[in-house]
């Protein structure tokens, strides 16, 4: 338990179990600025507290930090750093809303991608080396600030094993980031996070587009069953889409671990960040970071055919 005071300052959103503003937050001495979680639906109190004690075993700069929990009276409270830029979802959406038609994105934005890339990664490498399994990993779960991604939203991850199917609080499957084992036997698992990670690289350089965007949560595990894979987004160095690839290896011993994916984003900069230009088709927007997805359907033929 904390012993403090706090004073809401504005409503930051709502997760599983309640709703999270940030707030100022004193303890003692000690004023912070802080997200606060705060239960909204006693029924879940074991729930919500379980997700604290899981956030109190980290201590790592890519994994959100807790400072304190009311586990006493009304209402119970988890108390978190706050993330000044939100999640890495609508971060990356801004860049694209910042890209007109026909420009280029800035040159830095490549390298910002990559970092963010990186620091997801070694997030998630720390998280396997604990033995623990995410289970929710995507970018709307990737907090930001100071450009700077922490990995949040523990949740869902301690409870899954006794339940039947992962469901969210709307009932809903997310099924374009759960691996294909997870989905249809339930088995979470490090390679059932690194399928995850790789919706995550598909997110970042996409600029917040989903993984199968165009077609329906139903035909997307017919379409993986028979090979297919998202293709890469315009402006996607090769070394990346070759790291989502991998990752959504059909066979879950075949995937990286995370600490070999850490490998793949810890090279030459200008290596990792390549298209080599035999790949680009006709259309040059192919190579174009931002661009319409439907440009770069042909780049990399060869690593999006390696499964069918």
């Amino acid at each position: 338990m904390l012993c403090s005071s706090h004073r809401i300052i504005s409503h930051l959103g709502s997760g599983e179990f309640g709703s999270v503003s940030e707030a100022e937050w004193r303890n003692g001495r000690k004023q912070l600025t802080v997200a606060v979680k705060i239960l909204t639906d006693s029924a879940n109190t074991v729930k919500f507290l379980q997700e604290a004690a899981i956030m109190a075993q980290f201590r790592h700069p890519n994994i959100l930090t807790l400072h304190g929990v009311v586990s006493t009276g009304h209402p119970k409270m988890i108390v978190m750093e706050l993330m000044h830029n939100g999640n890495l979802k609508d971060f990356v959406t801004k860049t694209e809303t910042r890209v007109n038609p026909g420009e280029m994105v800035p040159d830095y934005v490549p390298h910002q991608l990559l970092n963010f890339s990186k620091e997801v990664a070694l997030g998630l490498h720390y998280l396997s080396c604990r033995g623990f399994v995410h289970r929710d990993l995507a970018a709307r779960n990737i907090l930001v600030s100071n450009m700077t991604c922490k990995i949040s939203d523990f949740g869902m991850s301690r409870d899954l094993a006794d339940e039947d199917i992962y469901v969210s609080h709307g009932g809903v499957i997310p099924i374009r980031w759960t691996a294909p084992e997870a989905i249809s036997q339930k088995k979470y698992s490090t390679a059932s996070d690194v399928w995850s990670y790789g919706c995550v690289l598909y997110e970042i350089w996409s600029l917040g587009h989903k993984p199968f965007e165009s077609i329906t949560v139903q035909q997307i595990l017919q379409v993986v069953d028979l090979g297919h894979r998202p293709p890469p987004p315009p402006g996607c160095p090769k070394s990346i889409y070759q790291l989502m690839i991998d990752a959504w290896h059909p066979g879950v011993s075949s995937r990286p671990q995370p600490r070999d994916v850490l490998k793949g984003l810890l090279g030459n900069v200008e290596q990792v960040l390549a298209i080599p230009p035999e790949d680009v088709p006709a259309d040059s927007q192919a190579a174009a970071l931002g661009a319409p997805l439907d440009r770069a359907s042909h780049l990399y033929q060869d690593l999006q055919n390696t499964y069918m």
